[in-house]
């Protein structure tokens, strides 16, 4: 019988990271701000025309200030609450390298080349949510060129917010999610609305002049063999270092994506396989198709920093713990670009309670835990003993009534008290039963008040952040109240939760 070897167990790169564990350190070193690099005029015009109130922040980037780069895909409404934090942690951050003698612009970088619509279509409030209809003709198109048709206003019909500032918020999505927009617009437009005033610039990468100055980069990635060793052989050391590789490498799949039926059509991963250059899962293609310096070429997960990097200054990235583990892959790719490597920023964690949770978090009274052991402190809340009491006096009566019973002089006496301990055995009945009647009553308020108090802290038992948007919180509080607030409870360069009271 053959020996049996037991799969190596990997593990998540980010804690490590996180907990300055020194291999994995050793992947991704902690750095100083490197110098910002000069700005391409080119990409100093795109700036101004998608962030006309910010000229000044864009005309500090021409001035030498360095840019604190984060981004997120362009879900409906925001997304979920995270989009939000890392922009504010990106301002946050910023403004601390400014403070520190770095003059420092924070960027957000809209992800709208990636084509995954389901993870972007939906938007979830406390008890509900709302989602986009999908079309199934527009499968593999970039988001940065999906509109959102008519389900949008179905969403805003059903997008539940209570709270003074209801109105004020359905008014700021009506503006920008209107049918003929695109996802990216859309998050675009209310990204900037709700951070105006904080310096944070919104660029969204699909504009032929930014893709004609990234030429070079999808050239090189188009025609370079070594760059599919450089990734696999770092995925390997990851591995062996005991650490899980976020982003697979995949034998002959290339660094940038093809749009066969030009920038508006399906995008497919670029593969070399023995016949040549294909189209994964899609039509057949002849590197005589494809213009390196057009819209026809997308970047995949690892490419995306590079191109990111080539056309901003970038000192400094604000990653989440997903993004932050596919980084560890990419310093060898850097060097191959002859690019710096950013300094690396994990973003900021809040979570947010409104005067609604948190009276619903007084009623229930108990630590946040998962939804399976609160319930169990509730029941074990609820046990106080008065129903064993009951049992115990209805014993303990019945036994001694039965007692004086048997010592009765007589029959009319033994018959009464019969008769009286059978009366007061239906009376401790008919007592224990409301006192059980009255358990059951207070467990199912205390539940509901339970579920109600998760739907806005832990939904699903989930981290608030990852699945409710911004719109509910800022529909009770208002929407400069928020982002005021969350600004001030987030601290540069950390991760660590932060309760935030609005």
């Amino acid at each position: 019988m053959p020996p049996l070897h037991c799969a190596a167990v990997r593990r998540s790169f980010t804690p490590a990271w996180l907990a300055q564990d020194p291999r994995a350190l050793a992947f991704l070193p902690r750095i100083e701000l490197p110098r910002a690099r000069p700005i391409h005029p080119d990409v100093v015009d795109e700036l101004a025309r998608q962030n006309p109130e910010g000229l000044a922040s864009v005309d500090r980037l021409v001035r030498g200030a360095g840019a604190v780069v984060t981004g997120q895909q362009v879900g409906l409404f925001l997304g979920p609450l995270y989009s939000l934090t890392k922009a504010l942690s990106a301002v946050v951050d910023a403004r601390e390298a400014t403070e520190r003698g770095r003059d420092a612009v924070a960027v957000f970088w809209l992800q709208t080349e990636d084509a995954d619509f389901e993870e972007v279509r939906h938007s979830a409030f406390p008890g509900g949510s709302v989602s986009l209809a999908d079309n199934p003709a527009e499968a593999r198109r970039s988001l940065a060129h999906r509109a959102l048709g008519a389900s949008v206003l179905d969403c805003l019909r059903g997008l539940d917010l209570g709270g003074h500032f209801a109105a004020d918020v359905r008014d700021l999505l009506a503006r920008h999610y209107r049918p003929e927009r695109t996802l990216a617009e859309a998050f675009a437009d209310t990204l900037r609305e709700l951070t105006r005033g904080t310096g944070l610039l919104v660029l969204d990468p699909r504009r032929e002049p930014l893709a004609r100055l990234v030429r070079p980069v999808h050239e090189r990635a188009l025609d370079d063999p070594t760059l599919g060793g450089i990734l696999a052989e770092r995925a390997a050391a990851l591995e062996a270092a005991g650490f899980e590789v976020q982003v697979p490498s995949r034998p002959g799949a290339l660094l940038s994506c093809f749009h066969p039926e030009g920038p508006l059509g399906p995008r497919y991963r670029l593969v070399e396989t023995e016949k040549g250059l294909e189209c994964a899962g899609g039509p057949p293609v002849a590197r005589s198709q494809i213009d390196p310096g057009s819209l026809s070429v997308s970047t995949t997960a690892l490419l995306r920093p590079i191109v990111q990097d080539t056309l901003l200054p970038t000192m400094a990235v604000v990653l989440g713990p997903g993004e932050l583990a596919y980084f560890a892959q990419l310093p060898p790719l850097y060097g191959a670009f002859g690019l710096p490597l950013p300094q690396v920023i994990p973003r900021g964690r809040v979570r947010l309670s409104v005067p609604a949770s948190r009276r619903l978090a007084e009623q229930v009274g108990l630590p946040l835990q998962p939804r399976s052991a609160l319930v169990e402190a509730l029941a074990r809340r609820g046990d106080n003993g008065a129903l064993a009491a009951l049992d115990a006096l209805s014993d303990t009566v019945a036994a001694k009534l039965a007692a004086v019973a048997s010592d009765a002089p007589d029959a009319a006496c033994g018959a009464a008290a019969a008769k009286t301990a059978d009366g007061v055995s239906q009376a401790l009945a008919r007592l224990r039963g409301r006192f059980v009647a009255g358990h059951a009553a207070l467990q199912a308020t205390d539940l509901e008040r339970l579920d109600r108090w998760l739907s806005w802290v832990a939904p699903g038992d989930a981290p608030q952040e990852r699945v409710l948007g911004f719109a509910p919180f800022a529909a009770r509080v208002g929407a400069p109240a928020l982002v005021q607030g969350m600004l001030g409870a987030l601290v540069p360069g950390s991760h660590e939760l932060v309760e935030v009271a609005l």
